[in-house]
């Protein structure tokens, strides 16, 4: 029994030397827990037993008889004797062999990069990996992000301070060389727009100033909008050739890029509305073509009538980016104005400081999901479907022996 009358500096002085005292009597049992493993040969079995289940989730197929095993999995390495010099290596007696790969399973997706692309696979990971016959987005979101991201946040200054965020967290997240590439990107538009840290007197534009022409700020996203679009839907086209629809699904995209840039051109050349008319009659010869049925021509029609408006709305949707782009030199300059009308130089200091911050912070925020949007809605709707398995190496297969109490496992 405790006395807890003498109060708490006077219980505590009683509790510590029996926790320490639980604390030994708990350490020499785990002590004689480990010996008396030791003395039966636990330890043996139990690295075995994890060795064997770790063959079981990895191996797909064993089959053994007696002396021999025979062991199938997928591999990406197409070279027998790189696969038998490793496993030569780990300490296994066997041999390789590459058979043709089972017709009723779906191979895994092996996705390589490129150089700096790793850290972009997170937009497709977010869907899924890309399935067989499926093209792998990553090469070209590794060239959107960074163009949408400096287009809405153009300034030298704010780019430079993102670009230097990155590389300070490093060591904090995989995620840092997003922040240097799109901080880089920032800082190549603020030189096209003359900002830097919202003063547009300190360096002459490479382009334009957005202020100065907000229709053009607006325009050239919807413009390159376009392209993103269009850039989806010839990715469906190959990935139709792919699959051997090639010629059904290429035909219908065709008639879908002609009826959606007619109606574009139209817009400034009322004579290039004749194309979507081209595009129209395309699109029921194919149909009359492939399915012969007047119901499915009406289908084809409809559902053209309906990607088209949905196209048209996806590419005016990308005026937000130069919305943003606008926002960010307003913002700017009221932080600008306030700072300016401070009473003292510490206090315009403090403002222009304080203002930099919030909006870097704020926009940066608000930019990244805009990008995101645009990249997994916009552009990833029309090709990617991110039905497959991502291939991943098998881990190495677990220690036994003393080795397992090695890792603190017993």
């Amino acid at each position: 029994m405790l006395d807890w009358r003498g109060g708490p500096a006077a219980a505590a002085a009683e509790v510590l030397p029996q926790v320490a005292e639980i604390a030994q009597e708990l350490q020499a049992l785990e002590l004689e827990l480990r010996e008396g493993a030791r003395r039966h040969g636990l330890h043996h079995a139990a690295g075995t037993m994890e060795r064997i289940d770790w063959l079981r989730q990895t191996a797909q197929n064993i089959r053994c008889d007696g002396r021999y095993c025979w062991i199938t999995g997928w591999t990406s390495e197409p070279n027998v004797a790189s696969l038998e010099h490793a496993l030569a290596a780990a300490g296994v007696r066997g041999r390789a062999t590459l058979p043709e790969p089972p017709t009723d399973v779906a191979p895994p997706s092996v996705l390589r990069p490129g150089f700096g692309q790793r850290p972009f696979e997170v937009f497709a990971q977010s869907v899924g990996a890309p399935g067989p016959g499926e093209a792998d987005p990553t090469t070209w979101v590794a060239l959107l992000v960074p163009l949408l991201f400096g287009y809405m946040c153009g300034d030298v200054g704010h780019g430079a301070v993102i670009a230097i965020a990155g590389l300070l967290v490093r060591r904090l997240t995989p995620a840092w060389p997003l922040l240097v590439v799109c901080g880089i990107a920032a800082t190549g538009f603020g030189l096209a727009y003359g900002d830097v840290f919202g003063y547009e007197h300190l360096i002459d534009p490479l382009w334009v100033r957005p202020l100065d022409a907000p229709l053009m700020i607006l325009a050239v996203p919807v413009g390159f909008g376009a392209l993103v679009l269009t850039l989806g839907l010839l990715l469906h086209t190959v990935q139709s050739c792919w699959r051997g629809q090639g010629r059904s699904e290429g035909v219908a995209d065709a008639a879908q890029l002609l009826v959606y840039w007619s109606l574009l051109a139209a817009l400034v050349w009322p004579v290039a509305l004749w194309g979507a008319a081209v595009g129209l009659l395309l699109c029921v010869g194919n149909r009359l073509w492939t399915k012969r049925d007047p119901v499915a021509v009406i289908a084809g029609v409809g559902h053209l009538a309906e990607s088209t408006f949905s196209l048209l709305l996806n590419t005016v949707s990308f005026a937000r980016v130069g919305a943003f782009a606008l926002a960010h030199a307003a913002l700017e300059l009221v932080v600008i104005t306030i700072a300016e009308g401070m009473p003292g130089i510490l206090s315009a200091a403090l403002v222009l400081i304080l203002g930099n911050v919030i909006v870097i912070a704020l926009e940066g925020l608000l930019v990244s999901i805009q990008t995101s949007r645009l990249v997994l809605f916009e552009f990833f709707l029309r090709f990617f479907e991110g039905t497959g398995r991502r291939f991943e190496p098998a881990p190495a297969p677990p220690a036994t022996g003393m080795d397992y109490w090695a890792r603190g496992k017993g």
